[in-house]
C-alpha cells in the first residue's frame, strides 16, 4: 500500500492548499476554545486504500470527545482512532485533522480517553477504560496489515491484503507502569494479587467475567474502591 499523507503546518493560521484561511481562537463562556488551530493539523490524502479489506479505524464511526490541554478543555469535536498510523482524526467544518501529539493532551470520550503513553520506550496512544482512576485497564488497539496472498496455481483463489488486528491488554498501576495482560483471571489476579479474595467474591457476587473487558472495567472499579 502506497500513503502519501501531506501534513500541512498549522499555528494561528491555517494553509489550505494556496489559499489561506484566517482561524479566530475564541473563548467560550465555559472557558473552552472553539478551534483547534494550535492543536491540530490538516491532513490531505492521495492514496487508496481500496484494496486493503476490513478498517484501519477502532471505532468505525466518528464519536464525540472532549480534547483537555494540561487537565484544561479546550474543544469538543468528533474523533476517530487510526489504529493502523497511531493517530486521531478530527472531524470539523467539513475537513478531516490529525491531532497533535504534543505532550498533556487528552482526548475523552464517553467510556473511555486516549492518552500518549510510553511502553518500553515506545510512545503511543492507549486506551484508558478506568478514567481518573489510581489503576485502570489499558488497551494498545494496534492494526496491521496482513499481506496479499497469491494463488500458487491457476486454480488457487487471490486473498486481498487486510486490516488485523493486533491488540495488547494491560493493567496500570498508580506510578503510571504498565503490565501485559491476557483477559484471563489469573492474569488479572496476579496483578491485583494485594485484593485478590475481594475482587473473586466481587466478581462472583456480581457475575462478572475477567475475560471480558467491560467486566473487567467495573472489577477494576471495584479495586479501586480498596485503596
Amino acid at each position: 500500500m502506497k500513503k502519501n499523507v501531506v501534513v500541512l503546518g498549522l499555528f494561528f493560521h491555517l494553509f489550505l492548499f494556496s489559499q489561506e484561511v484566517q482561524v479566530n481562537t475564541e473563548l467560550n463562556s465555559d472557558g473552552t476554545s472553539t478551534v483547534l488551530s494550535a492543536y491540530a493539523k490538516p491532513i490531505v490524502t492521495n492514496y487508496s486504500e481500496e484494496s486493503i479489506t476490513g478498517s484501519k479505524y477502532h471505532e468505525e464511526e466518528y464519536m464525540i470527545a472532549e480534547v483537555y490541554l494540561d487537565n484544561k478543555k479546550i474543544h469538543k469535536c468528533a474523533v476517530r482512532y487510526d489504529a493502523y498510523s497511531d493517530e486521531i482524526e478530527v472531524a470539523a467544518n467539513d475537513k478531516k485533522y490529525v491531532l497533535s501529539k504534543g505532550d498533556g493532551i487528552k482526548t475523552i470520550l464517553k467510556d473511555y480517553e486516549y492518552q500518549r503513553l510510553d511502553q518500553k520506550g515506545n510512545t503511543g496512544y492507549f486506551i484508558i477504560f478506568n478514567k481518573n482512576k489510581e489503576t485502570s485497564l489499558v488497551l494498545k488497539a494496534k492494526k496491521k496489515i496482513k499481506e496479499a496472498v497469491e494463488p500458487k496455481s491457476g486454480f488457487g483463489n487471490y486473498v486481498p491484503p487486510s486490516f488485523i488486528k493486533d491488540y495488547k491488554y494491560f493493567i496500570k498501576n498508580r506510578a503510571g507502569d504498565l503490565t501485559r495482560i491476557k483477559l484471563k483471571k489469573k492474569d488479572v489476579l496476579g496483578v491485583l494479587k494485594d485484593k485478590k479474595e475481594e475482587l473473586e467474591k466481587f466478581a462472583a457476587s456480581k457475575k462478572l467475567k475477567f475475560k471480558k473487558e467491560s467486566d473487567l472495567v467495573k472489577i477494576i472499579n471495584y479495586y479501586n474502591t480498596l485503596l
